[in-house]
């Protein structure tokens, strides 16, 4: 706000907005990139920041779970379709996570720290789950936020 950013209210933000009533694609306004202290590079592929932003929306929901902000994986599938916009065919973060395999997550989540630091970092429950190969689906009593909790302490 101290660069008097207000978006298509002032036709200052993120983008460049062109003169009012014309449409145009979205452009980004370059002199963004110096306030946020960053340098696009514009090296990654569409594919690789759609799994950047998947894994890390997969990582949050399984820490969700351990943080007793949803109760169950089918409170947390139901939350990310009809919440968030997942993908219904993929029927939620839970069962797509599944459908991968946990060890396939951690793998991932692994290989993302490295490359891009602590915040892809997996959480310890799916951590646990790809050591015991456990699935969050159907959700067996062992699964149980209680039970996970113990063994994580």
């Amino acid at each position: 706000m101290k660069d008097d950013r207000k978006g298509r209210k002032n036709g200052r933000g993120f983008y460049l907005y062109p003169a009012k009533g014309r449409k145009s694609k979205k452009q980004p306004d370059t002199a963004i990139y110096t306030l946020l202290g960053v340098t696009p590079n514009g090296r990654q592929t569409p594919d690789q920041i759609a799994e950047r932003c998947v894994m890390m929306m997969l990582n949050e929901a399984a820490r969700c779970l351990d943080e007793g902000v949803v109760r169950s994986a089918r409170d947390g599938d139901i939350g990310g379709v009809f919440g968030i916009g997942f993908p219904p065919f993929l029927g939620g973060p839970f069962r797509y996570m599944d459908s991968l395999g946990a060890a396939d997550v951690v793998a991932k989540l692994q290989r993302l720290a490295g490359q891009y630091g602590e915040r892809f970092k997996p959480c310890e429950r799916l951590i646990i789950m790809a050591e015991q190969q456990l699935s969050f689906w159907p959700a067996p009593r062992a699964q149980s936020v209680t039970e996970l909790d113990e063994a994580l302490s």
